[in-house]
């Protein structure tokens, strides 16, 4: 039945990476990217584990754990299987993402849309990149001026402070420390969109 359907595994497009992590990455790890570098002639993402900074979107390894500074593969496709959060089942259609210092995924966090199956931990899932964001001013921001936002995430209305963080420009009138923000990416910047009196 299923040989007119091509697999998803093999229809995915692999990348190398190498795991500048310092430790092991598992299979399905959610990878922050750092940048790329150039071996034999080819291009080859560096990817760690996820930090403090916020990034629009995240990788995932592929079906075989990377020894720390080997050589691997990941995806920025989907749908790929992601390594998840043992503590909550996921559902059709939620929002997973990252948090600081983990190689899995966590709900009700942007950056990933479960699309359902939960197997050894992993979960399919499609990968996206996220140009709106909700925070709270880590200080005054003034107008024309750039600072530090706290990412909050969580089910809506009950938002917690992620430690995650962006710098975001405003060009709007003077917002006052932990403030509630609306983010947005413009031309390769974040910019608040929209602001708490």
């Amino acid at each position: 039945m299923f040989e007119l359907y091509s697999h998803p595994l093999p229809s995915i497009r692999w990348l190398v990476c190498r795991n500048d992590a310092g430790e092991e990455i598992p299979a399905g790890a959610v990878l922050h990217i750092n940048g790329v570098t150039f071996v034999e002639g080819h291009s080859v993402l560096t990817v760690t584990k996820p930090g403090s900074a916020w990034q629009r979107r995240y990788a995932v390894s592929g079906p075989w754990p990377i020894p720390a500074g080997a050589y691997g593969s990941c995806t920025l496709d989907g749908p790929v299987w992601a390594w998840c959060d043992p503590q909550t089942t996921p559902q059709p259609g939620q929002s997973w993402g990252v948090k600081p210092g983990e190689w899995r995924l966590f709900p009700h966090r942007p950056g990933f849309t479960v699309l359902g199956g939960l197997v050894h931990q992993r979960v399919l899932v499609l990968p996206q990149t996220v140009d709106q964001l909700l925070g709270k001013t880590d200080g005054t921001l003034g107008k024309g001026a750039s600072g530090m936002v706290s990412l909050w995430f969580g089910p809506a209305g009950s938002e917690t402070d992620s430690s995650l963080d962006v710098i975001a420009w405003n060009r709007f009138a003077t917002v006052a420390a932990g403030r509630w923000v609306g983010l947005m990416w413009i031309q390769g910047a974040w910019y608040l969109n929209a602001a708490e009196c």
